[in-house]
């Protein structure tokens, strides 16, 4: 499992490099997630309040480091991680315990060659399907949700509606022995007339012991969502009873809920 440090290193090693959230930098995003308890707590609420208890076996698509599947796991019984991401899958794996009900699946939502070999009762998705899947991508990573839930399952996903849901206190700094990091964000109008987002983060690393020092930066596309948008999506993928709520988990952030 990647640590602290490791993210820490590879920033000062290698500063101009394609560091990312998702990959060298996961370490950092999991401390992140640590300091949004509410953030989190909200998420949890807004599965318990769609997802029914009778749902028995549940996707999480893009769980990242795993901080769901716990919740999951204990409400329905059984819960599988999807993400892309090894890295972001080997801090998920060293926060579940064995014998929670929990399976872990390296694979690409998007990719219509993904199957998973099982259906399941519901799919939920945060903070990634619709923030980083753009286009054709997203319709087939809606897809596969759809592909993959029985008949009657239920599906939850969030969206970005504008700018607050990306909002973030700056800088944050975390430390371990060795090494401090700071990452300050700023959030720019991705300028191609849509209204998407560019979501820059740079991170700012110290070595105490040595004096050294760099910065990274991390640009992040996001697309945003108006709530007619988001209900068209899921609609084209074959969803139906299609409900979608503003400023649920957090302000300027869409969750929707549907049916197969």
């Amino acid at each position: 499992m990647p640590t602290f440090a490791d993210a820490c290193d590879a920033v000062l090693t290698d500063p101009g490099g394609d560091h990312s959230l998702y990959t060298t930098l996961a370490p950092i995003y999991e401390r992140l997630l640590v300091t949004a308890e509410a953030r989190y707590d909200a998420q949890v609420l807004a599965v318990t309040e769609r997802v029914p208890t009778s749902a028995r076996v549940v996707l999480n698509a893009g769980c990242g480091v795993g901080r769901l599947l716990p919740a999951l796991a204990d409400r329905h019984g059984a819960v599988v991680g999807l993400d892309a991401s090894a890295e972001l899958l080997s801090i998920a794996g060293g926060h579940v315990a064995a014998g929670e009900g929990v399976s872990l699946v390296e694979a690409d939502v998007s990719d219509p060659e993904t199957d998973l070999n099982r259906r399941f009762d519901a799919a939920v998705s945060f903070d990634y399907l619709t923030a980083h899947l753009h286009g054709a991508a997203l319709d087939r990573g809606l897809a596969t949700l759809r592909r993959h839930l029985h008949d009657g399952g239920t599906v939850v996903v969030d969206a970005v509606a504008d700018r607050r849901a990306l909002a973030e206190d700056s800088p944050s700094v975390f430390r371990d022995e060795r090494y401090t990091a700071e990452r300050a964000v700023d959030v720019v109008d991705a300028g191609d007339g849509t209204g998407d987002l560019i979501r820059i983060a740079d991170y700012r690393v110290t070595d105490s012991r040595t004096g050294e020092g760099a910065v990274a930066r991390e640009r992040e596309p996001v697309r945003t969502f108006a709530a007619a948008e988001l209900a068209d999506a899921l609609e084209a993928a074959g969803f139906r009873s299609v409900g979608v709520e503003a400023d649920v988990v957090e302000d300027g952030s869409l969750v929707a809920t549907a049916r197969v």
